[in-house]
């Protein structure tokens, strides 16, 4: 039974971060992915095809850390479920981290 809630949990906080690491990508004062643009670069194609490539890449984030959440209600051990889901909760932190340092790299080099 303790499995679900772990199910459930990972789901959640995949779906939360995805939502707050969106945040960014609306601008806001000028404002976008933590870069200062003039009112009419915001408008860029460029700009608007990074910013929708890095809402995919976090919803897709969210979706594989969900799927990956499922095979932990067939573990019928529960410190190996515990293990399971520390070491998918980190992961799917280090991936969140890792899409949004990567998207201010692709600024930089664009």
């Amino acid at each position: 039974m303790l499995n679900w809630i772990f199910v459930g949990l990972t789901i959640f906080v995949a779906v939360m971060i995805a939502a707050t690491a969106m945040l960014p990508a609306k601008p806001h004062k000028n404002v976008i992915l933590e870069t200062t643009l003039p009112v009419a670069q915001l408008k860029h194609p460029a700009v608007s095809k990074l910013t929708q490539q890095y809402i995919q890449q976090l919803w897709g984030l969210a979706l594989l850390f969900s799927i990956g959440g499922l095979p932990m209600m067939f573990i019928h051990f529960d410190s190996l479920a515990l293990l399971y889901f520390v070491l998918l909760i980190f992961a799917l932190f280090s991936a969140f981290y890792g899409t949004s340092t990567l998207q201010l790299f692709k600024k930089i080099w664009i």
